[in-house]
């Protein structure tokens, strides 16, 4: 019975720290360094910037993980870091066709708390 207590309180919390953090503000999203790279930024629970634009081609994310727990960095159906560290900044090099793109942490619980994102790429 404590570890199904237990069990609901977590995930109440984590609902509540996903709420807690989509009301922050968002900060606008960078646009491609001359160098093609974009910068992310996770930490507990989300991806910043929320909103992500890049253009067709090769594009670097350099993914750095300010949070006290691991994640990881997926663009659905394109590519992903697996097992960024706390601290640690990993990056991934894809070539992105134009369309919308969903990005998450999809470590059990991290999406579900707010650890997603949107890729438009356009030109």
């Amino acid at each position: 019975m404590r570890f199904v207590r237990a069990t609901i309180l977590a995930v109440a919390a984590l609902v509540l720290l996903a709420a807690c953090a989509r009301q922050q503000a968002q900060p606008p999203a960078p646009a491609p360094s001359a160098a093609g790279e974009i910068a992310i930024t996770e930490n507990e629970w989300s991806i910043q910037p929320k909103e992500i634009r890049a253009k067709p081609g090769k594009v670097t994310f350099v993914i750095k993980n300010q949070g006290a727990v691991e994640h990881n960095f997926v663009i659905e159906g394109v590519g992903e870091v697996d097992k960024i560290a706390p601290g640690e900044t990993k990056k991934l090099e894809v070539t992105l066709q134009p369309g919308t793109y969903k990005v998450v942490c999809n470590l059990p619980g991290h999406q579900e708390a707010g650890m997603e994102a949107t890729l438009t790429v356009s030109e």
